[in-house]
Parts: C-alpha cells; structure tokens; sequence
C-alpha cells in the first residue's frame, strides 16, 4: 500500500490489497514523489520477485526500532522501510545517470560481478582440485587406505558437478588413485 508522509491513503484501489496504481511502474515519472512511502511488495499486476538482503545488526536494529516505534504508519516491517528506500533510490540514481544511460552502467557493472564470480569459482575449483591431489597423494602415500577411499568417493561425488577443465583434472585424479586403493589390502 502506498502513503503519503501524513498517512493517508494514496492508492487508488478500493481493495486495499497492497496493489499499487500506475506510478509503481518505473516508466511513469509523472507519478512519483519523494514525499509517498513506497511499500507495495506487489505491483499493480499482483506480482512481486523475492530479494533476500543482509544488513549490519545495529543498521537492522535502526530500522526495527523505527518499525516498532510505529513513526511512520506505512512501515509495518523492516521490509516495508527497504522497499520504500530502494524505490526511492532508484529513482534517484534514474535521474542521476539520465544523462549516462543507466541501463548501460548497470549492464557493465553485472559484467563485472560476472567477471569477479568468474574469476571465484575458477579460483575455487583450482583450491579444491589441489586439495583433493595432496589429500590423495598423502593417503596413498602413508598407506592409510581408508582415508584414500573416503577421498576418492568424495571427489567422485564432486565431480559430478564440475564444469570443465576442473571435471577433466578431478577425474583423471579419482580414476589414477582409484588403481591405488583397488590393489591396496582391505
């Protein structure tokens, strides 16, 4: 639902059902304010897309004690607070990149992050093949076949998952130790 910073009703629905009207879409400039609270988890079509976000504790407790306080009557929740601050800054950051074309800055930043993710899971999968290779070479080596057979049955587990090159590196490892513990006493 949205409201007006005195509290009033500012949607147009006579349902009050937390359907917003046309200004929730972001196309409609002519429709915002800086002064309405934008809390709708739905828009006007009565649907939603669920975001999961992590804050400091004493950020998360600002924020619960305005809630709690009841200062504002629009925010029933926490999630209330963040939907109407990120609306509220999208908005800013549209009229701030206007001229830079936002979509094209957003699209180079998720670039990056795909490039940074990337660059982590090839980082990852590097860790764990080289783990896999010294817990292996160290069990055969110490003769604890145990060990060896509780490794190979994990990193052929793991290796299910992987995506190429690291699949090729981990198998060629369980298929050479699994020779190993085939000959080794039980």
């Amino acid at each position: 639902m949205v409201y007006s910073i005195d509290g009033e009703w500012m949607s147009d629905e006579s349902d009050n059902t937390d359907i917003w009207d046309d200004s929730w879409v972001f196309e409609d400039e002519d429709g915002y304010a800086r002064t309405k609270h934008y809390v709708a988890a739905t828009n006007r079509f009565n649907h939603s897309m669920e975001t999961r976000v992590r804050v400091p504790p004493d950020f998360g407790a600002q924020v619960k004690r305005l809630v709690d306080r009841g200062m504002i009557e629009a925010y029933k929740s926490p999630a209330d607070f963040y939907r109407d601050a990120a609306y509220h800054h999208l908005h800013y950051l549209n009229e701030q990149f206007q001229d830079a074309n936002l979509e094209n800055m957003l699209t180079l930043w998720g670039r990056l992050n795909r490039q940074e993710f990337v660059a982590q899971y090839m980082a990852n999968m590097e860790s764990l093949v080289s783990n896999y290779r010294d817990q292996l070479q160290k069990a055969s080596s110490t003769t604890n076949w145990y060990v060896l057979r509780v490794t190979l049955a994990h990193a052929a587990e793991d290796m299910k998952e992987l995506r190429e090159p690291y699949h090729s590196e981990v198998k060629a490892l369980v298929d050479s130790y699994r020779m190993v513990a085939d000959r080794a006493p039980r």
